[in-house]
């Protein structure tokens, strides 16, 4: 049993508390052994048991963590165990020492530990309820995923609570290669979410437009793991069980600690500075989606929906009535499609081009000797009328910088062509071409494109290279490729060749 002292779990706390401790790792011959045997008996009515052979069994592991006071007394420890075979850590004592309390030490030890195991799925424990300590370990992003009651004489219920590193797995993994990945993805809030799963609530109806049957092609609905935190509050254990299964009906979002932490910071002044839990929850769910750069949020809140415009202007992000995203989704889908988009395991982000864009693009991306201005932006706002028949992309580095300008074929075709291919002066310009090329020709491949052309008459070096080693091959002005998705036989391949789109010379 863990007994984490209750404290302040505000960001200036934290920053402080970083400049007044340091942590250390115990082992046997630490001096701080001692002290940490020593603050657990003064704890022991809470903590439980815990034989000092166990102690120097973690100490010989390095599985204890203790923050070190200036004057080098410790301020609190965290002590923990890592199980293998379920790829967790899991937290056994989390305290504080009485003359350190409220100053951010539970945190700093807590964040430490979220450091040294990113390696492994998450970190658990189990807490006892009566405690009272739920919002400390909610403002450390654990959430609760199931309770029971515990085995001690009180019967207690115990809580236990998980914090998620968010590594993919297989599933996240099958999501991204499912065509049905394409949908848009939407959050929805805790209200929609009980209306979802409960059909009985007032409001109900309101939110089950979003389970229409024409939808289920264009929306992905997701959750957030602050819904945990949502369905815990529930006074009625069978809620919360019921909740808990109902989560699995739903996409979990995988979202960075460290980037929803400073959504928050920023997010606070607008939600009455976060210090009702209502209110605390609608931020962490708000910052969540940003952070995983999900374009709507479905919520019946009113108030939420009072911050919507504020939250659209500053983030990018759409807070919606259910029936609002359902009569402008149209227009709504297309708002998102011109929203940046990260490329997959990368700071670079990709997006569509719109006219406001030109005036940066020209410049940039036109041939220095062989173009002329006027005529480059006559050329790219052609594509940019065309809509339908053209996507006009650009991607910048985390800077914000423009490195990559390309457009390419929109329209069903066995045909996929880019008539424009640019780059600018950028060390890694080389491989994001290979990278967005490669990309974009297998992503076509998988929409029946058979043919891939090039018909840029401006292309670097650095692209004419790119373009080789993909396998592609010049003739008759531009560069060509053929690809045929499946197992064919000779007889098969010789057939889609001679009827492929391409240049005489190259069947």
């Amino acid at each position: 049993m863990l007994c984490p002292s209750k404290m302040s779990t505000g960001h200036q706390n934290q920053a402080k508390c970083e400049g007044q401790f340091h942590i250390e790792e115990v082992g046997l011959d630490s001096p701080f052994l001692e002290l940490v045997v020593s603050l657990h008996a003064t704890g022991k009515a809470k903590l439980g048991p815990f034989p000092r052979g166990a102690f120097e069994d973690h100490a010989r592991q390095k599985l204890i963590l203790v923050a070190i006071a200036s004057d080098m007394s410790v301020a609190g420890y965290l002590l923990y165990r890592v199980a293998r075979t379920a790829n967790r850590a899991s937290i056994v004592h989390l305290t504080t020492a009485e003359r350190h309390r409220n100053k951010g030490v539970a945190r700093l030890l807590v964040n430490h530990l979220k450091e040294k195991t990113r390696h492994l799925l998450g970190i658990s424990l189990r807490c006892r309820r009566d405690y009272n300590i739920a919002d400390m370990w909610q403002s450390f992003r654990f959430t609760v995923r199931n309770s029971k009651q515990g085995r001690g004489a009180d019967g207690a219920a115990l809580d236990y609570w998980w914090f998620d590193h968010n590594h993919d797995d297989l599933w996240s993994q099958a999501t991204a290669r499912d065509p049905g990945s394409e949908r848009v993805l939407t959050v929805i809030d805790a209200n929609v979410f009980f209306d979802l799963t409960n059909s009985s609530r007032p409001h109900a109806e309101d939110s089950a437009v979003l389970e229409a049957d024409w939808l289920q092609d264009s929306i992905s609905l997701c959750v957030t793991p602050e819904i945990f935190n949502e369905i815990h509050r529930s006074p009625n254990e069978e809620e919360k069980k019921r909740g808990r299964r109902d989560v699995n009906k739903y996409s979990l979002l995988k979202t960075d600690d460290a980037t929803v932490d400073r959504l928050e910071a920023e997010l606070a002044p607008h939600f009455r500075g976060a210090t009702f839990a209502n209110d605390i929850s609608d931020m962490r769910q708000i910052a969540h989606t940003i952070a995983a750069e999900v374009p709507f949020f479905v919520t019946r809140d009113k108030p939420m929906l009072e911050r919507s415009e504020l939250i659209y202007e500053k983030f990018g992000l759409s807070v919606l009535h259910p029936t609002d995203l359902i009569n402008r989704y149209d227009v709504l889908r297309r708002e998102a499609d011109y929203r940046p988009a990260r490329l997959e395991g990368s700071g670079w982000r990709e997006q569509l081009v719109t006219a406001s864009d030109i005036n940066v693009i020209v410049p940039l991306f036109k041939h220095g000797a062989n173009e002329r201005s006027g005529a480059f932006e006559q050329h790219v706002r052609r594509f940019l009328t065309r809509p339908n028949e053209w996507a006009s992309k650009v991607v910048t580095d985390g800077g914000k910088t423009p490195v990559v300008y390309f457009v390419h074929s929109a329209c069903a075709s066995t045909k996929f062509e880019i008539p424009i291919l640019r780059h600018a002066n950028h060390p890694l310009a080389g491989t994001l071409l290979r990278h967005l090329v490669h990309e974009t020709t297998r992503e076509a491949n998988r929409h029946e494109h058979k043919v891939f052309t090039v018909t840029d008459q401006e292309l670097s070096a650095e692209t004419v290279a790119a373009l080789v080693e993909l396998g592609f091959v010049s003739d008759s002005n531009a560069w060509w490729k053929i690809s045929f998705d499946g197992v064919l036989t000779r007889n098969e391949l010789a057939s889609g060749i001679r009827q492929a789109d391409v240049p005489l010379s190259l069947k």
